[in-house]
């Protein structure tokens, strides 16, 4: 008795394409599983109310809501595009997260080098959280929209001609 089916090679081509596409989508699910974890842990075990934790906190959650960008996008956008999306998302979480560490470094510096100095200019505790907040996307704003606007620049300048040449 052949156990083998009937499947022509372009069938089972196609299966191992649709398999591969949803393979896709499981280190998104993972990322967000952890980051989801590490948000709890770190929003129950510690007090984020401080502006050193508050910076912290919201670098974990930017890289878990462009995950949860990927994962909605997933069923609704082509493999191609959902390519472009996830590098997209995973550079600019990446950004956040150089630009936050940045801060953080600066925070600690001003919290351990010049002691009391941040207390006597900004005394009230939730000004600070509020500024550790905002700070950050103010801060990723200027220093991101130069590099990313000129790739984008750049990548509709140089895909112009293919897209041009495609046509014909």
């Amino acid at each position: 008795m052949n156990n083998s089916t009937n499947n022509s090679p372009n069938e089972d081509f196609d299966n191992l394409v649709s398999i591969l596409n949803h393979l896709l989508i499981i280190p998104e699910c993972l990322s967000a599983l952890v980051l989801s974890s590490g948000i709890y842990g770190m929003y129950s075990g510690i007090e984020i109310q401080h502006p050193l934790y508050t910076l912290l906190f919201i670098n974990l959650l930017v890289p878990l809501f462009f995950t949860i960008v990927d994962l909605l996008a997933f069923p609704f956008i082509s493999t191609n595009k959902f390519i472009v999306l996830a590098n997209t998302n995973h550079t600019l979480s990446l950004f956040f997260h150089c630009n936050s560490w940045c801060l953080t470094s600066i925070l600690r510096y001003i919290y351990i080098v010049l002691n009391d100095w941040i207390h006597k200019r900004v005394p009230n505790e939730k000004v600070l959280c509020a500024i550790a907040c905002i700070f950050p996307f103010v801060s990723y704003s200027f220093l991101a929209v130069p590099p990313f606007g000129y790739a984008y620049y750049l990548g509709k300048y140089f895909s112009l001609p293919i897209i041009i040449n495609s046509q014909q």
